[in-house]
């Protein structure tokens, strides 16, 4: 998650608790994209 996005999720209230879950879920979006170009890579 982008640095404005985490400052607009503190500013609408969702707070740390709704922050880490959408950081984690970015990171774990991120991890399948890494993992597809790698396969792309590979093939």
């Amino acid at each position: 998650m982008s640095q404005e996005a985490q400052e607009l999720a503190k500013t609408l209230g969702y707070g740390f608790g709704m922050s880490s879950f959408f950081y984690e879920w970015q990171t774990q979006q991120w991890m399948e994209i890494e993992h597809l170009i790698t396969q792309n890579e590979v093939i």
